[in-house]
């Protein structure tokens, strides 16, 4: 073998040794890719999840503090109802219980069923206003709401049929032996009635009205990219 054959044979071996080398690399090269894709790829999943984690949390926080919000602006408002009707009882307790020992027949009849009557409204202000919970759920809350609003209504109701009572016995009173307690006592119960109608009336609009919110606050919930929330719509 001559020189020349010799560097040939090199040449050739050198040629498939650095070929072998660099398909040994792109192989090791590929490999090394796949890696770090696979470990891209983990790495954004689990910071896309860490991402909602965090959202969800700030706004159940924010959530939750909307609903305490409203809560506690419902209980203010049966508070303040309570107050009105306890003052309107202690009043009628108060002037009906005097009144009645200054005068006689008709009006001494009707200031004594203004204060008898009233024993019971004092007692109802007094449970209302120390009665009030808090629920910290949305379905409690909703299950309260819907509670105050129901009994107000059927309230407003009852008002009417007190009314209707105080007439009959007015009525009745033409036709009695003793007409000058069921005229006061008639009297009494319309005027009582009344205040009644008007008093649950108005607390079941505020109520109605403060309600809206609630809505309000269950449809401002969204989940978008632009930002955190949910959208609910029940």
């Amino acid at each position: 073998m001559d020189f020349n054959e010799s560097a040939v044979i090199f040449i050739a071996f050198a040629s498939s040794g650095t070929q072998a080398f660099i398909d040994m690399f792109d192989t090791m090269n590929n490999k090394i890719h796949s890696m770090e894709k696979a470990h891209f790829i983990k790495f954004t999943i689990v910071s896309c999840i860490c991402m909602i984690c965090m959202s969800i949390s700030a706004f159940a926080e924010q959530y939750d503090s909307l609903l305490q919000t409203f809560n506690a602006e419902r209980i203010a408002i049966q508070k303040t109802g309570m107050q009105t009707l306890g003052i309107w009882a202690l009043s009628n307790i108060a002037i009906g219980s005097i009144a009645s020992f200054s005068v006689k027949g008709e009006k001494q009849a009707f200031w004594q069923m203004n204060a008898g009557w009233n024993i019971v409204n004092a007692g109802i202000a007094g449970m209302g206003y120390f009665s009030q919970t808090f629920p910290t759920t949305v379905s409690a809350t909703i299950q309260e709401q819907h509670s105050i609003e129901t009994i107000l209504a059927v309230n407003a109701g009852l008002d009417l049929a007190y009314i209707i009572g105080g007439f009959y016995l007015k009525e009745r009173a033409k036709t009695s032996v003793n007409p000058d307690r069921l005229q006061g006592f008639g009297n009494a119960i319309i005027l009582q009635g009344a205040f009644l109608f008007a008093f649950d009336a108005i607390l079941y609009g505020v109520n109605v009205h403060h309600g809206k919110e609630l809505m309000s606050i269950l449809q401002s919930i969204s989940i978008s990219p632009q930002g955190i929330g949910l959208n609910i719509i029940f």
